[in-house]
């Protein structure tokens, strides 16, 4: 779906077919360096029915990345029956979700959020060692970095999200 590119670093070692959505050109091409064989502007296509075509019917499993208002909904339309949902966009506006829909379809919905995490200072500090070896290259998606002294430039650069924003980290 919609949002960071980093779960296709991950995702296309073990998908057949990754189809990326995003209404920014420049996510969309970082999506298609992390693997992504088809990336598709909902803008400017129709998503339910290219994503169909692409593959051939509904999708085995759909990420929602982004958070952004519509994307869940989106995401049950493109979701065959019994597929799984993953949800790893932070959802922070009021919306109407396809409540109806994830309990008739039978959708396996999972929650990557840290608060859904057994033990989070753990998974932390394991994440950080990945990255330090090098497992998950952030390089591609941090795009702006920020002073320590300076967090609300940080902070209003990503609330703006100017062109060729990805990622925005605060270095100490």
């Amino acid at each position: 779906m919609r949002g960071s590119s980093a779960p296709l670093g991950y995702a296309h070692k073990i998908m057949i077919s990754i189809v990326a959505l995003d209404i920014r050109d420049e996510r969309l091409d970082l999506a298609r360096v992390f693997g992504a064989e088809y990336a598709l502007n909902p803008r400017r296509c129709d998503p339910v029915r290219e994503v169909e075509e692409i593959i051939g019917g509904k999708a085995d499993v759909v990420i929602e990345a982004s958070g952004a208002p519509g994307t869940l909904d989106l995401a049950t339309f493109i979701l065959k029956h019994g597929g799984k949902l993953v949800i790893s966009g932070r959802h922070v506006i009021e919306e109407r979700n396809p409540l109806e829909k994830l309990h008739t379809f039978g959708f396996k919905v999972f929650n990557v959020s840290p608060s859904s995490s057994r033990d989070f200072n753990r998974d932390f500090h394991d994440a950080v060692k990945l990255l330090r070896k090098g497992v998950f290259d952030q390089s591609r998606l941090i795009t702006h970095k920020f002073k320590f002294e300076c967090p609300e430039v940080a902070l209003r650069v990503a609330s703006e999200k100017p062109p060729g924003y990805i990622k925005g980290v605060i270095v100490f």
